[in-house]
């Protein structure tokens, strides 16, 4: 599973929220990055795309990059899905934990900390 950066999202969320393209230098302003973490940021997030069936992230000459509604809507349930509880931090991984522990439905095994959270067993030990 890829996990995204920080740049990454940023970037993603304001493609989103846009209804026009965006040239490079507006991303810049407003994300306070560089053209470089740009182009690596669509790469990574084109890559991801590929793998889920969605179309790359345009960038219409002169204009700039934009997001079309239908990769929108494809988007968004992509979202849902990384917003799972595999994208939880270290910290937040340690509060779920304990509220599962303290009221399991079934018996809580290694196995499936590792396979929920999608850790390694040295993780879940530490």
């Amino acid at each position: 599973m890829t996990r995204l950066e920080k740049s990454q999202k940023e970037f993603l969320y304001l493609l989103l929220n846009k209804n026009e393209a965006l040239p490079i230098q507006t991303i810049q302003n407003e994300l306070n990055i560089g053209r470089r973490t740009i182009y690596y940021s669509v790469n990574k997030l084109n890559e991801l795309f590929f793998r889920h069936g969605i179309d790359p992230i345009t960038n219409k000459r002169g204009s700039g990059y934009f997001l079309t509604a239908v990769q929108k809507q494809a988007i968004n349930k992509l979202l849902l899905y990384y917003t799972s509880l595999k994208n939880l931090s270290p910290k937040e991984r340690i509060y779920y934990l304990i509220c599962w522990i303290m009221y399991p439905k079934a018996s809580v095994h290694i196995e499936n900390i590792v396979e929920l959270f999608d850790v390694s067993r040295n993780s879940v030990f530490n």
